[in-house]
């Protein structure tokens, strides 16, 4: 295991890092080498020393960990892609790299399917200010992708568009969840002790409805989830049945510079 990656207890599925001790481990262990350190990548240690991964993309992590306990002056990701692309080649031929990215809009960009860089590797060198670069291993002198805190480029106001799928869509509606407390938290909970990742809300004003986005996958279980913790309401007709939508997909265009600039809804919709 590499050394001194330090888990936090009763971790299992998605490890949580406990960043003072792992930062302390690494500057013991790395701080005051003089030479080409080669680490093992996406493997850490818990407090009893067992051996534990750090999930999706744990070598980038790691790297980011390390970069972030030595403060170092940049991370450099090589992968088999360009760069960040703006949009999946797969789908737009068109596609092409983005040249400079915010850790924010990088991390929306990951999580709308840009697979360069996970949005869990992005957070030590982010929290550290450390820009990371995205190159090609078959192609180094290509400038790929460079991810700051304040990148330099042109002010274009879209930097790339990415969607999630196939996920399906669950509504609950009701008269009797208007301006009845914790119906939400219930609802959360309970996906949530199903273990269903929920992509996307959206609450109507009057809360007679909540609707809920999720991979399509876990629909069958969402549902399961909901008529058992809302057994009760929809007995009493307070919650109809549930109305599930499946085969759809989010579709995300993402730019820090959207913000404040006109017109860019009407454009995507239309």
């Amino acid at each position: 295991p590499q050394p001194g990656v330090v888990l936090q207890a009763g971790d299992t599925a998605l490890p949580k890092v406990d960043y003072p001790a792992t930062f302390a481990a690494l500057r013991r262990e790395l701080g005051d080498l003089r030479a080409v350190a080669v680490v093992a990548g996406g493997v850490a240690l818990t407090p009893a020393g067992a051996t534990a991964l750090l999930g999706q993309d744990g070598a980038d992590h790691t790297a980011t960990l390390i970069a972030a306990a030595l403060q170092a002056e940049a991370v450099e990701l090589w992968t088999d892609s360009p760069g960040v692309m703006s949009a999946d080649p797969a789908c737009v031929p068109e596609a092409f790299v983005v040249p400079a990215l915010s850790y924010q809009e990088a991390m929306e960009l990951s999580y709308f399917g840009a697979r360069m860089v996970h949005a869990r590797a992005l957070v030590p060198a982010m929290e550290a200010e450390i820009p990371i670069r995205v190159a090609q291993l078959a192609a180094p002198d290509r400038p790929g992708t460079t991810i700051r805190l304040h990148p330099e480029r042109t002010p274009a106001a879209i930097v790339g568009i990415g969607s999630v799928g196939p996920a399906a869509l669950v509504n609950i509606e009701g008269g009797g969840m208007v301006g009845v407390p914790g119906i939400a938290a219930r609802i959360f909970g309970a996906l949530a002790r199903a273990s269903v990742n929920v992509i996307m809300i959206s609450q109507a004003s009057s809360e007679h409805s909540i609707c809920v986005v999720i991979r399509e996958p876990e629909a069958e279980r969402a549902l399961g989830a909901l008529q058992k913790e809302l057994a009760a309401e929809i007995a009493a007709r307070q919650i109809q049945n549930f109305d599930l939508r499946r085969e759809l997909a989010i579709l995300a265009v993402i730019g820090d510079n959207m913000r404040g600039t006109p017109g860019i809804s009407g454009r995507l919709f239309s």
